[in-house]
């Protein structure tokens, strides 16, 4: 799993690329985002684009990332999921949980409204 860093203004862009699993990025994810809330930085963007694979070790990363920054009193949206992955969102019922974008441009303008 490579995490590279992004920023636009006031929202931080986390390209991920890889799998998303145990032992391939779940904790980096964590971490990263923790980082970024520990410095205020609490308007987050996954673009999972380039995630082919997650599993339940990546999925409870994804909502470990959501409560970090929810008690932050932040926003953390997820965007361009693959069928299978957003397959997988839905039948453990995580679909409502994150708010979920088609492509980073329609994330990125949800943070204004």
């Amino acid at each position: 799993m490579s995490i590279h860093l992004r920023e636009l203004g006031r929202i931080k862009i986390i390209n991920l690329k890889g799998k998303l699993t145990f032992d391939h990025g779940a904790n980096e994810l964590r971490q990263a985002v923790q980082q970024l809330v520990d410095r205020n930085d609490c308007n987050i963007l996954l673009n999972l684009k380039d995630v082919r694979f997650m599993d339940s070790i990546g999925l409870e990363a994804l909502l470990i990332c959501h409560r970090t920054v929810g008690s932050s009193n932040g926003r953390i949206k997820l965007s361009n999921l693959s069928t299978k992955n957003r397959h997988l969102l839905e039948i453990t019922n995580l679909l409502n949980v994150f708010d979920i974008y088609e492509n980073e441009e329609e994330a990125i303008s949800s943070f204004d409204s």
